[in-house]
């Protein structure tokens, strides 16, 4: 059973990381590329739309949820370790 807590947070911490860098990517480095598309003056596909508009959701709370997935990935770790010691 304790194998499996520390599996199930190793994989959840992995998962708080990559979304953290996605909203990370999302919120400072992919409205470089909007500005790109901006003076391209190309109508957008709709994936890339949607990845305007998430983007700007990025933008707006990113702030908000990047602490948020900091702590995340830091109380996942902590799980993982505590978890795998006690079943040493």
């Amino acid at each position: 059973m304790k194998k499996t807590q520390v599996y199930i947070a190793g994989a959840l911490a992995v998962l708080a990381v990559l979304v953290l860098v996605g909203v990370a990517h999302l919120a400072f480095v992919f409205p470089k590329t909007m500005a790109v598309w901006k003076d391209e003056g190309r109508a957008l596909s709709i994936v890339e739309q949607s990845l305007a508009n998430l983007s700007g959701l990025c933008t707006s709370f990113g702030l908000f949820l990047i602490p948020i997935l900091l702590l995340a990935v830091i109380g996942c770790g902590i799980w993982a370790v505590v978890a795998g010691k006690k079943g040493a």
